[in-house]
């Protein structure tokens, strides 16, 4: 559990420095993190609990949601006190836009992926324990 709990400290960090430092670049950092994270604590974390696994890719899930509306406003802010090309500002709301909603597709793809394996991996581990006891 304090494995856990200190992974998802550290992306719970690393998602508020990507939105403090780079809020356009905001959904390809998450992503990023969130792709080197979620399977290096599948692959370290020691013990194969699917629960604890499940719970903290919905709660990353819904961190990568929320923060889309709470990232937007301060993007507008930011666009509002530059006076400048008013299309080019355009341009980069539609690129955040199109930038999220890519990176929610694959990441919804990649979270199921990893869940069914995660899945698997625990069944797999559970069956060998049952086989070691019954020898």
């Amino acid at each position: 559990l304090i494995v856990w709990l200190i992974y998802l400290i550290g992306l719970f960090i690393v998602c508020a420095l990507y939105m403090a430092l780079q809020p356009l670049d905001y959904p390809t950092s998450f992503f990023g993190s969130l792709y080197i994270v979620l399977p290096a604590y599948l692959l370290l974390s020691g013990g194969q609990n699917f629960l604890l696994y499940l719970i903290m890719v919905i709660v990353n899930l819904i961190i990568y949601i929320a923060a889309y509306p709470a990232n937007y406003d301060r993007i507008m802010d930011l666009l509002l006190e530059d006076p400048g090309n008013s299309e080019e500002d355009s341009y980069l709301l539609a690129y955040y836009k199109k930038d999220f909603m890519t990176h929610l597709y694959y990441l919804l793809i990649f979270m199921v992926i990893s869940l069914v394996g995660a899945f698997r991996q625990e069944i797999t581990s559970r069956e060998q324990f049952l086989q070691r006891i019954l020898m």
